[in-house]
């Protein structure tokens, strides 16, 4: 699988606290359709691009907020209100090679290669 570069920084943003943390299972299984990352496109159901400000929190409150965050998601949208980015600091959403946020950077650029620059 080759991936872009902006794919690749993608996937190491996701994992931003690979370098500060390490995964006690040395290698782990990839996640479920419902929280599986797809770097550029999604992670679990929500898609980048598609997905708006209304369809995932419904009414934007402190609330609906802090439900996301404790599943360990951050959404950035657009002005439009359509969603442009998503930070995922939980271990719980995986790429299909098994990545998840707070591998050790070795890992990750075994799968996706060196980026560019430090993320964490």
């Amino acid at each position: 699988m080759t991936l872009s570069w902006r794919s690749a920084l993608a996937v190491l943003a996701v994992a931003a606290f690979f370098a500060c943390a390490r995964s006690d299972d040395p290698k782990p299984a990839a996640a479920t359709e419902a929280a599986l990352i797809v770097p550029g496109e999604r992670v679990g159901p929500f898609v980048l691009g598609r997905d708006t400000l209304a369809s995932i929190l419904g009414k934007d409150t402190p609330e609906a907020r802090r439900k996301f965050t404790e599943q360990g998601l951050h959404f950035r949208f657009e002005r439009g209100g359509r969603l442009k980015g998503i930070s995922v600091v939980s271990e719980r959403y995986a790429t299909a090679e098994g990545l998840r946020a707070g591998m050790p950077r070795a890992e990750v650029e075994a799968a996706y290669g060196a980026g560019s620059e430090p993320i964490c």
